[in-house]
């Protein structure tokens, strides 16, 4: 007889122990990303859009297959790119999956950051993390695991875990700079445009999609 939690798995397609992200997953999480980049408050001068980074995806998905929701202390290590990577961690169990969600959950932090004073009045890293104007790369992995998580009480838990390059969260700096205008302080040489408020080496990108729409409509 199958447990109730196999059973409600397998009638969701959920299937425990599933693995990766499909193309449309990657393209969900990458363009719901730049969407929060593009909406700070106070406006960013710097902020570059981001894009989309297969080695920083097959990192992450390999720690988010080893069902520790913790952070990756070797990281960094584990990579040649970037001289420090940064990380996202998030997990739930609700059977359908929602990437848009569980990044909009890290952008929510904003309420517990203070841009003036640079300081948190509660957890704000996965926030800042977020919209770290130099970090332009993401690449992010998903694992529903069988077992339980180590301090998640659920089974079938699913994590999803993103790498930033070059990470943020440095010590000491805001996320990003800010101005009057948009675009206004790009430092990288060929990020020569400014669409839809980050600097960007193309002129126009398939902005917003379908995850985009659904937070605007607030519907999940």
């Amino acid at each position: 007889m199958l447990s109730v939690a196999l059973s409600l798995c397998l009638l969701f397609a959920a299937v425990c122990g599933q693995t990766g992200l499909s193309g449309a997953d990657k393209q969900e999480l990458l363009e719901v990303h730049n969407y929060f980049r593009s909406k700070v408050n106070p406006i960013a001068t710097n902020m570059e859009m981001m894009i989309w980074n297969d080695d920083l995806a097959v990192l992450a998905q390999h720690y988010a297959e080893q069902c520790i929701f913790d952070h990756n202390p070797f990281r960094t290590n584990q990579q040649q790119t970037f001289l420090y990577v940064g990380e996202n961690l998030a997990v739930n169990n609700r059977l359908q999956k929602n990437y848009t969600r569980e990044v909009e959950r890290w952008h929510k932090e904003v309420s517990e950051y203070d841009f003036v004073k640079d300081s948190c009045t509660g957890v704000c890293g996965h926030y800042t993390q977020l919209v770290w104007a130099t970090s332009n790369h993401v690449g992010c992995g998903a694992y529903r695991c069988p077992n339980p998580v180590p301090g998640f009480p659920y089974r079938n838990g699913l994590i999803l875990a993103c790498n930033y390059g070059p990470g943020g969260n440095i010590f000491g700096r805001r996320p990003y700079r800010t101005g009057l205008r948009p675009c206004s302080a790009c430092q990288l040489p060929d990020h020569k445009h400014c669409v839809s408020n980050l600097c960007s080496s193309t002129p126009a990108v398939k902005l917003p999609a379908a995850a985009v729409k659904q937070l605007n409509e607030n519907k999940y």
